[in-house]
């Protein structure tokens, strides 16, 4: 919430989406390597290059959804072998 407030933007879809997507999990669970300056790198890309009201992976920045994509796809098959 910080970081949309100092891009003022906290009330918009896209910033509520953010909040309250499958996306914010994903990004909880990234280490950040570059702690909040790259976090907040990450979400003002992601702020800047959406085109709908609802944030997804394909708005982050390449590394980043690379990054996603795998932690995705490895709670898929984990929740797939649980569920086998």
């Amino acid at each position: 919430d910080a970081i949309l407030e100092s891009l003022g933007d906290t009330s918009s879809p896209t910033a509520r989406s953010l909040r309250s997507g499958e996306l914010l999990p994903e990004l909880l669970r990234h280490q950040w390597p570059g702690n909040v300056r790259e976090l907040r790198t990450a979400i003002e890309h992601a702020v800047v290059l959406c085109r709908s009201e609802k944030i997804t992976a394909r708005d982050l920045p390449a590394s980043l959804r690379q990054a996603v994509a795998e932690t995705l796809a490895r709670a898929a098959e984990s929740s797939h072998r649980a569920s086998s």
